[in-house]
């Protein structure tokens, strides 16, 4: 009996990550989304293409460090999302001096900048030995979420 179980909830787990996100040749990737892709990030490589839901999801690097991104698309080729892994001189001042006065003696990890639309925010890891926070910030500096690593 637990071995049924456990077949089932594999091949459900399975089923699920197939139906969801699906690894996909350039080639199968409509042309205008394909063009507008290489417009947008002309020194992308290292490139793979993916379904996500109704939207193509595209991860890649650029720059000489291979800064990762990713970034969706509509089937019409409209860019809906993009996220880039950057550096901490890369954060806005508002969000650094955030940081410095609500987190002080946090280090910073693993930052993001995403772009949806019109609307930036700045994902990122701080650690201390006693706490470690995920947080989202806005183009402002305000902590818009908060979650215990």
């Amino acid at each position: 009996m637990k071995r049924l179980i456990l077949l089932s909830a594999l091949s459900l787990y399975f089923l699920s990550n197939a139906l969801y996100a699906q690894d996909v040749p350039q080639s199968q990737v409509p042309s205008v989304v394909v063009n507008v892709f290489q417009q947008n990030f002309q020194k992308a490589y290292d490139i793979e293409w993916e379904m996500d839901g109704d939207r193509y999801k595209i991860a890649f690097e650029t720059g000489i460090l291979g800064n990762d991104h990713e970034a969706w698309y509509t089937s019409t080729g409209k860019l809906v999302k993009h996220v880039e892994e950057i550096s901490k001189s890369d954060l806005p001042a508002s969000v650094l001096k955030n940081i410095q006065t609500t987190y002080n003696g946090y280090q910073i990890d693993d930052i993001e900048k995403i772009t949806e639309g019109l609307t930036v925010t700045y994902k990122m890891e701080l650690e201390s030995f006693t706490q470690d926070w995920k947080i989202v910030c806005n183009s402002n500096g305000k902590t818009i979420r908060k979650i215990a690593d």
